[in-house]
């Protein structure tokens, strides 16, 4: 990733995903996560009780801001490749 990229993301006030270091979680970890959570109540149930899934809770676990920047987004057509 370019310096102005990264830039670009501070910015935008995603700084802090810039700080995470890992490419992988446990993948019983993951399996653990997936399997207990619940789409419908968007929580991740436990024994001990709940933990909900929710933009709070992934703003606070990631360092983000919750809300107030409009991302513009516009698709770029393909070419169709020729026979």
């Amino acid at each position: 990733m370019s310096n102005k990229q990264k830039q670009t993301i501070q910015n935008m006030g995603f700084g802090s995903i810039l700080k995470i270091k890992t490419d992988s979680i446990p993948g019983r970890l993951a399996h653990f996560v997936v399997d207990r959570f619940n789409g419908r109540d968007m929580v991740i149930k436990l024994s001990v009780g709940n933990i909900e899934v929710n933009e709070n809770v992934v703003s606070g676990l990631l360092g983000l801001r919750n809300g107030g920047v409009v991302l513009n987004y516009q698709r770029k057509e393909m070419k169709k490749r020729e026979k």
